[in-house]
């Protein structure tokens, strides 16, 4: 099991480019991009939540205490930050370009947790894929994908 406040306690979410990059590092980054998107609309719903414990457990292979953990740490992170640029560079820097491919599919659907896309969370869909370093097509593919299913 994952102890992230002995991982996380004395450390900074902020990195410079000198710093080494740990998978636990990206796991934190991606699930604050992904409660980023849940509380574009100053709420984050019971259905989104649980969508995001759900990607953290698929995705990096965890049981529901670590990634409940995971999502009350980045909780805490997101309060402390100033924007998300920090974390998409940790991506960026360290994925490639179809893992953040998938993780704005991830961020697709959680939007359409409710069915509706806000004005909102479409502001902050387009910023994320473009601080992903991602195209408009693969923006509107990734939308078309969760749309389908």
């Amino acid at each position: 099991m994952v102890d992230w406040k002995k991982i996380f306690g004395t450390k900074s979410s902020s990195h410079n480019d000198f710093e080494q990059i740990d998978d636990n590092d990206l796991q934190l980054a991606t699930a604050i991009l992904l409660l980023n998107i849940a509380r574009a609309d100053e709420k984050v719903a019971a259905k989104e939540q649980e969508h995001i414990i759900k990607v953290l457990k698929k995705k990096f292979e965890m049981d529901e205490q670590e990634a409940n953990e995971l999502f009350a740490l980045s909780e805490k992170e997101i309060e402390q930050s100033i924007d998300i640029w920090q974390f998409t560079n940790q991506l960026n820097q360290n994925m490639e370009k179809e893992e953040r491919l998938k993780i704005l599919q991830y961020a697709w659907e959680i939007i359409y947790t409710d069915k509706k896309l806000d004005p909102q969370e479409d502001y902050i869909i387009h910023k994320l894929a473009n601080l992903l370093r991602l195209s408009h097509k693969e923006l509107i593919q990734a939308k078309l994908k969760v749309k389908k299913s």
